[in-house]
C-alpha cells in the first residue's frame, strides 16, 4: 500500500549487486534491477530504499506514488 505524502518521489531503476548490499552468500544472480523512489530527488539511504508497484510506468518515464519495501 502506498502512503500519503510520497507522491513527490522520483522514481527510478537502478542495478544493484547483492554484494554492494552486504549479502555474500545469496543464491541468485549477483545483480539485479528494482525501482528505487527519490524524495525531492534525493536518494534513500540503502534502509529506506522503496519498491513501487507499477515497474512499467516507471520505465516509460511516470512518476509513480512509492511504496514501502516489498518483502
Amino acid at each position: 500500500e502506498c502512503q500519503e505524502g510520497q507522491e513527490t518521489c522520483c522514481p527510478h531503476i537502478q542495478v544493484f549487486s547483492w554484494e554492494e548490499l552486504g549479502f555474500t552468500h545469496i543464491i541468485a544472480p549477483a545483480k539485479f534491477h528494482s525501482v528505487i523512489c527519490r524524495g525531492d530527488c534525493i536518494e534513500y539511504g540503502y534502509n529506506d530504499f522503496k519498491h513501487t508497484s507499477n515497474r512499467q510506468n516507471i520505465a516509460e518515464g511516470t512518476k509513480k506514488a512509492c511504496c514501502h519495501p516489498v518483502a
